[in-house]
C-alpha cells in the first residue's frame, strides 16, 4: 500500500540521518580515524593525510557515500595469492588458514603487499590485483643500454622521458645526470642528460678525429653539414680549428683530412 511505502521511506530516512549523524560526530572528534588506525595498526597521522580531505568534503556536502570505498580499502587485509596463478595479492578473505592463524603475511594495501611478496614483478602484481600499474612507478632513472640514454621509471603512456616501468634488476638513480654519469660514463654527461630528457642536443662545433675514417670532423649532428661527424665522445680530444685537428693525423694529406 502507498502508506506502507511512505512508512518504509520515512524509516530509511531516519536510519540514514542517524548513521550520517554518528559519522559526522566521529569525524569531528577524530574517533573514526583513530578507530581505523587502531584496526590496521598504523598511525593516526598517516591516515589523517589520506582521509581528512574526504571526510571534510562529506561533512560539508552531507553525502557520505564517497567514504565507503576508501574506508573499506583501508580496512582490507591484502595477502599473497601463492595458491593461485595470479602472481598477485588479494583481499577477498579467502587466504589459507595458516595465514589467518599466523597473521604475518598481511599488508594494508595492494602496493605494500606486491612490494613485499612479488617485488620481482611488482607492476604485474598491481595490475592483476586491480590497481593501476603506474602506481608502481618511482619516477627515478635507469639506463637503456640499447638506446644509450637514461629513461624514467614510469609507464610509456605517460609520455616524455618515461621508458616504461623499471625491471627489478635495474639500478635506479635520483636524476638523469647521475644515471648518465654512473651508467653511461663514456658519454659526455651533458649530452647524455639532454638526450635522456628529450632536450635539443647541440654540439660544440669543435673538431675531433674520427679514427674509423681517419678524418677530422666537427662535433655536431647536422645532416646538412658534411663536416659533422656526430657528437663527440667523452674520450675524444677536441680542437679549436680544423688545422689543429689535422695536425693530430699529420700522416694524412691535408686535402683528405676533412670532408669539407
Amino acid at each position: 500500500r502507498a502508506s506502507d511505502c511512505s512508512d518504509v521511506q520515512e524509516l530509511a530516512n531516519q536510519v540514514y540521518e542517524q548513521v550520517t549523524g554518528d559519522l559526522k560526530a566521529a569525524i569531528d572528534d577524530g574517533s573514526l580515524i583513530a578507530s581505523i588506525a587502531a584496526t590496521v595498526q598504523t598511525t593516526y597521522a598517516d591516515l589523517a593525510t589520506t582521509f581528512m580531505p574526504i571526510f571534510q568534503e562529506a561533512t560539508l556536502t552531507g553525502d557520505f557515500s564517497p567514504l565507503v570505498i576508501p574506508v573499506v580499502a583501508a580496512l582490507s587485509k591484502w595477502y599473497p595469492d601463492w595458491q593461485g596463478v595470479s602472481n598477485s595479492c588479494k583481499n577477498d578473505g579467502n587466504e589459507p588458514l595458516y595465514m589467518k592463524k599466523n597473521g604475518g603475511y598481511y599488508e594494508s594495501s595492494l602496493d605494500a603487499c606486491c612490494e613485499r611478496h612479488f617485488n620481482w614483478d611488482k607492476p604485474t602484481c598491481i595490475s592483476v590485483g586491480g590497481g593501476n600499474p603506474s602506481d608502481a612507478a618511482t619516477g627515478k632513472w635507469y639506463v637503456n643500454h640499447e638506446k644509450e640514454i637514461c629513461q624514467q621509471d614510469c609507464t610509456e603512456e605517460a609520455g616524455g622521458p618515461c621508458g616504461g616501468l623499471a625491471n627489478r634488476w635495474d639500478a635506479l638513480h635520483e636524476t638523469a645526470e647521475d644515471c648518465c654519469e654512473q651508467r653511461l660514463g663514456w658519454k659526455i654527461t651533458s649530452v647524455c642528460e639532454a638526450q635522456s630528457t628529450l632536450q635539443t642536443v647541440v654540439g660544440t662545433s669543435l673538431w675531433y678525429v674520427d679514427w674509423s675514417d681517419q678524418k677530422c670532423v666537427k662535433d655536431c649532428d647536422d645532416s646538412s653539414d658534411s663536416a659533422c661527424g656526430g657528437l663527440a665522445k667523452k674520450w675524444d680530444d677536441v680542437y679549436d680549428s680544423v688545422s689543429d685537428c689535422c695536425d693530430r693525423i699529420w700522416y694524412i694529406e691535408r686535402a683528405e683530412c676533412t670532408d669539407e
